[in-house]
């Protein structure tokens, strides 16, 4: 350890938290610094990313609901956050199950949490089991490194039961204020954009770009289809660049949802197995058969 230090966490730490108070009262989470990244990942939500700042500035999307340990039906509590999981029976809203599914809902098994000098892990399992049917398993790694701009996030799903199991998954990172505003722009690595909705139709031509807050809009959803796994968001005014980076042959399809409701200012990027709703697609895994999903995510200025 360097000298100048006495402890750690004077510089980076890792440290497990439950909130007390409203209605995110005894909810289970990490708060994580690396000297760069501030951020909240909930225990209780299967590892997902509840909040995350750069350098002091915002770059995550928190709704009204806020950080909640609701059960009710999606709109009561979406808490948004930089990454909210999607999947594993069901993506969209389909055949009377819960919208963008069950994942959030589940709460992980923390198996690793390290800090040393140079790095941070925390890892754990969360499992989509149902008697009779499915048995399936995703662990999840987040790793960050000390003063890195960058940290990754690697999935890995394996079917631990005896019978083929289907499955799908959407990445929901929001974006919000006051990284998010009007100044920014949206690039994908691949132009195939199309729209999913009909407002989105009729605003395909401003899809790159991000509007100022409207009092009753209505939010637009675009498909990017065979994107070539890279997404950057670049803030004009504040310089600052979000980055994404995955593996677009597994997740062939990313949808981009924009809210400029005043009160609802988000943006959400979403790299997926399928399309949504009625036109979702369901990967197959065999008896221990596993895939691993990976993730880079980069602040740059």
């Amino acid at each position: 350890m360097n000298k100048r230090i006495s402890n750690l966490e004077q510089i980076m730490y890792a440290r497990s938290i439950i909130l007390n108070e409203g209605e995110a009262k005894g909810k289970n989470l990490i708060d994580v610094y690396n000297g760069v990244f501030e951020c909240l990942i909930s225990v209780d939500n299967g590892l997902d990313i509840t909040s995350l700042k750069y350098k002091g500035v915002n770059i995550s999307y928190l709704s009204k609901m806020g950080i909640n340990s609701k059960l009710d039906d999606f709109p009561y509590r979406f808490e948004g956050g930089l990454l909210y999981t999607c999947g594993l029976d069901n993506i969209g809203t389909m055949n009377g199950k819960f919208k963008h599914g069950m994942y959030h809902l589940k709460k992980a098994i923390l198996t690793k949490k390290i800090v040393n000098e140079n790095e941070i892990i925390i890892e754990g399992e969360v499992f989509d089991n149902k008697f009779f049917e499915q048995n399936l398993k995703l662990k999840r790694t987040i790793k960050f490194n000390y003063l890195s701009s960058k940290f990754h996030i690697e999935d890995e799903v394996s079917n631990i039961g005896y019978e083929e199991a289907k499955y799908c998954l959407l990445y929901h990172f929001n974006l919000g204020y006051p990284f998010l505003d009007e100044n920014c722009e949206i690039k994908f690595g691949n132009e195939n954009i199309v729209a999913k909705t009909e407002i989105a139709n009729k605003n395909i031509s401003r899809q790159k770009m991000f509007e100022t807050p409207c009092d009753n809009s209505i939010e637009e959803v675009f498909y990017c289809l065979n994107n070539n796994g890279l997404v950057e968001v670049f803030n004009k005014k504040s310089k600052l660049k979000f980055k994404l980076k995955y593996d677009s042959s597994l997740l062939p399809i990313i949808a981009e949802w924009k809210s400029y409701k005043s009160g609802d200012y988000a943006l959400g990027l979403e790299p997926s197995t399928s399309k949504m709703d009625n036109e979702i697609v369901y990967k197959t895994l065999k008896p221990s058969e596993k895939i691993i999903y990976k993730f880079e995510i980069e602040i740059t200025e």
